[in-house]
């Protein structure tokens, strides 16, 4: 068989039991071959491959005014994005933030050089989430999801015996204060937890120049503000990066607590780098909004 550019395949990391010889596997995605390259003095080939977010951020945006039927719902909005790659929404986008906020009119369609990956990044932003896509075996078409994950601390713990190496950087948290800036006039609007603000400072996340928040910048904004900030802020995210014994289960905007030295930190996960060369060497990245 043979692998060819521009086709889409199934990737799985799959275990041998040691008791019956059997293999478990997850499922990792599925991935359009961009490049495949072979060096036969060295009897390797290198492929190259991206999921369907890699698609959307190439593909230009071309939604008509036939489509778009505006005033839409976020939710509405988000259905035609996923149709436009045959993929799935999530059906919970229902319970987040602003799904049912109205979008006046299709405004990408005058932003020039605006891909579906732009459109599906500020959905993202006005619910307050990380998009991703997913795959359930257990769906008759076994089509790509696309989903839209809030920030959710789960419960695992790694240990320092889960890992090889790390490197800490810097402390983002507790989210207080969220901003929705049009820029450059520098033209903010914000909301904030005024109690814990005098008490510990502004942590600010802002949304900056983002269209569809833009309708109505207060609006979304109050949506949002329970979500993200609430009686007493809990977002926090710990600059890091962790190389593990090799797990292989986690997602883009996975959020769980690593403890190192009796310290307790909060990675986002942002990269996930697998390596299987005899064994399973995995590094998670997670990085923090810039603090402004």
């Amino acid at each position: 068989w043979s692998i060819a550019n521009g086709r889409t395949y199934g990737v799985y990391l799959g275990i041998q039991r040691p008791d019956t010889g059997a293999f478990d596997y997850i499922r990792l995605g599925e991935f359009l071959v961009d490049n495949v390259a072979v060096d036969v003095d060295a009897n390797q080939t290198t492929i190259t491959m991206y999921d369907g977010m890699y698609t959307a951020s190439k593909t230009a945006y071309n939604l008509t005014d036939d489509q778009f039927t505006s005033p839409i719902t976020l939710q509405a909005l988000a259905t035609l994005v996923s149709s436009k790659f045959e993929w799935a929404l999530d059906p919970a986008f229902n319970t987040l933030p602003n799904y049912d906020q109205l979008i006046s009119e299709n405004i990408w369609k005058n932003i020039a050089n605006t891909k579906y990956r732009d459109v599906i990044n500020e959905i993202a932003q006005a619910t307050g989430t990380t998009a991703l896509l997913r795959y359930d075996d257990t769906t008759p078409t076994n089509e790509p999801i696309l989903s839209f994950v809030p920030y959710d601390l789960n419960a695992e713990v790694m240990t320092k015996a889960n890992l090889i190496k790390f490197k800490i950087g810097k402390h983002f948290g507790n989210l207080n204060q969220i901003t929705a800036s049009r820029m450059p006039q520098n033209d903010n609007i914000l909301v904030g937890n005024e109690t814990d603000i005098t008490a510990n400072g502004v942590t600010n996340y802002s949304f900056v120049n983002n269209q569809i928040m833009d309708d109505d910048r207060t609006a979304y904004l109050t949506e949002l503000y329970p979500a993200l900030i609430g009686t007493t802020p809990f977002i926090q995210i710990d600059e890091i990066t962790l190389e593990t014994e090799g797990h292989g289960w986690y997602e883009i905007g996975d959020v769980f607590t690593t403890t190192i030295d009796a310290v307790d930190y909060f990675p986002m996960v942002v990269e996930h780098t697998m390596k299987v060369a005899g064994g399973i060497t995995e590094t998670i990245i997670s990085t923090i909004p810039s603090q402004d």
